[in-house]
């Protein structure tokens, strides 16, 4: 039968299905998509001296089209682990991949009823119904019926509190490891990577995973999953224990008498299990990749400023005066692939500090990357084309080159740094440096405490505010987001502009141990819609805004060893802190409903004999 054949067939019974059957849905949705995706650019822009404000129209999205090309490509320029759609992957990179998670849903065409409910049909074609007795439409030509209605993007402060109002408000584990030994020749996405030290004994290539109430946990890195955890390795009267050669802040202890095994076709035969020992020429196989250490070691001072060390090797910890110098505040490793050949180099890169009981509990942090021989300039999305929940949030700020007449977004390298919240350090006390990076659909509020004394709360109340802002906002705060997961840098018409009026700071004190207007907290706010089908959802931000908290009056609170003539230089602390909720203004379906059929009951001639 022709589509146009069906066409009429759908004309024919949309009244049936409204009338009979008041379950079925029977709506539409309009939707658009993007004519064209650029790639993201890798470099990064350079903010011009002056700044002026311009309004570019967004990208136009073609109604009806489902944006769901290829979800799982999200590194630019390089092949996607476990990404089978990606033009940039290899046949020998498939190989490789445990599975293939590309996987979208195609647009459901089809339209089915229960044939019994089908009591006239006013066609001239024959109708077949599938086994189960469902009537089936073929080809919907209804297109609108499976597509989102086409969001908006929000650009003044009126227009976002209508849809925080009409779409809704906001308020405030582990994974396993797979350990078992590798039955294939080469690895696999997921796999564990093996080693051997120098020692001969064999076992995973190991990092810290995760944190619990004892300490850090190690386990195996994964084959090609990038992952970053921290955990608190050294506790309050610990740190002369732990300032030793070969302990976990020691650096030695991730690159030195340890290589790894480059494909599990190399490994040798010692069973099915890890800690076992390898015969004494193994060490020097060919198989095995020692780990390189980075040329260049960062340290950190106590302001949080890294800075190149003044050594080119990694020196152990030695504990002197009450202080552990050189502890490992960082390891990275870099691990360089070639598909089913499997790990061709290891790079471990380290960040240095030195550490004194008031620097703990001292936390550290482990992360590991990996990438392909011969791939260059590589950039990570957030989306193609909508945002994936718990990636972060893509912001960054408007820079306007007079010289070359050029506007576009300036985004920083790492996107850890796009939107960020405040963090606070191991006591507590309020970071200048460490901030928590806003990922996608995760909402969540950070706290941290800034401290007064009775004595100088009056005095410091107003330079307090002002710093209490810049924790708030952070020390670079961002202008616009990214609408879209992989909206290009170059395409200011798509980055949402943030709505962020920050109050006037006319913070005073009216009486000893009390600040007047001060700020004490932020909510972020992002306001975000699906595009697309409805079978392949493509999440659209299109409205962020900060909220700021203000407190009429702050106490010094004179409960406990406080207030006392000997205590009034003893400080009290007071939180601050800033929240992140996402409201879903997705617009629902549009209700199309048929013409309500006329009734065509006839009665026979004969109906009423014998009395007519």
């Amino acid at each position: 039968m022709g589509g146009n054949n069906w066409s009429l067939l759908l004309v024919a019974v949309a009244s049936i299905c409204v009338v009979i059957l008041q379950h079925v849905d029977c709506q539409t949705v309009e939707t658009t998509t993007r004519a064209t995706t650029t790639t993201v650019a890798t470099t990064t822009t350079t903010r011009a001296p002056t700044t002026t404000t311009t309004t570019r129209p967004p990208t136009p999205i073609a109604p009806n089209t489902d944006l769901a090309n290829c979800l799982c490509d999200l590194i630019t320029n390089a092949c996607n682990v476990d990404c089978c759609c990606d033009p940039d992957c290899s046949s020998s990179d498939r190989l490789a991949f445990s599975q293939c998670v590309d996987q979208s849903i195609p647009v459901n065409t089809q339209s089915c009823i229960q044939s019994s409910m089908v009591f006239t049909n006013n066609t001239p074609y024959e109708v077949n119904t599938t086994a189960p007795g469902l009537f089936c439409i073929y080809d919907n030509n209804n297109q609108e019926a499976s597509y989102y209605k086409v969001p908006t993007l929000i650009s003044t402060d009126i227009a976002f509190e209508q849809n925080v109002s009409k779409y809704g408000s906001y308020s405030f584990e582990a994974v396993a490891t797979n350990t078992t030994t590798s039955n294939n020749s080469y690895y696999k996405s997921g796999d564990p990577i093996y080693a051997v030290y120098e020692i001969l004994a064999f076992d995973f290539l190991r990092l810290p995973l995760k944190s619990t109430s004892s300490g850090c946990v190690f386990g195996p890195v994964p084959y090609l999953y990038g992952q970053t955890a921290s955990c608190t390795s050294v506790r309050k009267g610990e740190l002369s224990s732990f300032c030793q050669p070969f302990s976990v802040i020691d650096a030695h202890m991730y690159f030195e008498n340890l290589k790894v095994i480059s494909t599990p076709e190399a490994l040798p035969s010692v069973g099915d299990n890890s800690n076992s020992t390898v015969p004494s020429s193994y060490y020097n196989s060919s198989f095995l990749i020692p780990i390189v250490v980075d040329s260049v070691l960062w340290c950190l001072n106590e302001t949080g400023y890294n800075y190149t060390c003044g050594f080119t090797t990694p020196p152990s910890p030695v504990f002197s005066g009450g202080v552990c110098q050189n502890a490992v505040r960082q390891v990275m490793y870099t691990i360089e692939y070639n598909g089913t050949k499997g790990i061709t180099a290891v790079k471990a890169s380290f960040t240095f500090q030195n550490i004194s009981e008031t620097n703990l509990p001292f936390m550290q942090s482990f992360q590991t990357n990996f990438f392909k021989d011969g791939e260059n300039s590589t950039f990570r999305l957030s989306g193609n084309p909508g945002y994936l929940e718990g990636e972060p949030v893509m912001a960054g700020n408007l820079s306007t080159n007079a010289t070359l007449d050029r506007v576009a977004i300036e985004l920083d390298s790492d996107r850890n740094n796009w939107m960020t919240i405040l963090s606070s350090s191991a006591d507590g006390a309020c970071s200048k440096t460490s901030r928590i990076p806003v990922l996608f659909k995760h909402e969540f509020r950070s706290g941290c405490f800034v401290s007064f004394s009775l004595q100088n709360m009056s005095d410091l109340c107003n330079q307090t505010a002002y710093e209490v802002l810049g924790y708030l906002r952070g020390p670079d705060p961002r202008s616009h987001v990214a609408s879209f997961g992989n909206t290009p840098v170059t395409s200011v018409g798509d980055w949402v502009k943030i709505i962020d009026n920050p109050p006037a700071l006319s913070v005073y004190s009216s009486s000893p141990g009390e600040c007047s207007n001060f700020i004490t907290g932020m909510n972020i706010q992002v306001i975000y819609a699906n595009a697309g089908t409805i079978n392949n959802p493509q999440p659209q931000i299109i409205g962020v805004k900060y909220d700021y908290i203000i407190q009429p009056t702050v106490r010094f609170q004179c409960v406990g060893p406080y207030c006392n003539p000997s205590t009034v230089d003893r400080p009290q602390r007071f939180e601050i802190s800033t929240s992140v909720s996402f409201v879903d203004a997705s617009d629902p379906s549009v209700g199309a409903f048929g013409v309500i059929p006329q009734a065509t009951a006839r009665l026979p001639e004969d109906f009423f004999y014998p009395l007519g």
